[in-house]
């Protein structure tokens, strides 16, 4: 008998508890005004995650685009995502000797002209972007 009413009134305690803890969470939402997030007790946390998760995995091209043009670096376009090597072959060692000699014709023009990296690129046509991550693996390489 006693367990018994020992059992009840620990749960009754339990339940005010959890309904004290979901009140206090509500209001605290309804400050932050967290927009798209459960009545749950763990929403705030389990809504930030989410939103996180939904902006990290489902930007556009366009939302990419413009968070690029804010920090002045050059668009993506179909192109580049079109030439990227995620997840493809290895590249042949044709591959990387053409790519070898376009990064040291790009060097070559630089010095030669006493001019940027940069605008070497854009005199032989080669993004600059490109250029500086086929230098980078070919740092790598050797």
């Amino acid at each position: 008998m006693i367990t018994m009413v020992l059992i009840g009134v620990s749960m009754g305690l339990f339940a005010l508890v959890a309904l004290y803890i979901y009140l206090w969470i509500k209001e605290k939402q309804v400050e932050i005004k967290l927009k798209r997030v459960g009545d749950c007790i763990f929403g705030h946390t389990f809504g930030r995650i989410v939103l996180r998760m939904r902006t990290r995995f489902s930007s556009t091209l366009a939302e990419i685009n413009a968070r690029r043009e804010k920090r002045l670096i050059q668009p993506i376009t179909q192109e580049d995502i079109k030439g990227s090597r995620v997840g493809r072959r290895p590249l042949t060692d044709d591959e990387w000797k053409k790519r070898h000699e376009q990064v040291e014709a790009v060097l070559e023009k630089a010095k030669e002209l006493l001019i940027s990296e940069e605008k070497a690129c854009e005199r032989l046509g080669v993004s600059y972007d490109t250029f500086k991550n086929w230098k980078r693996h070919w740092v790598k390489k050797g």
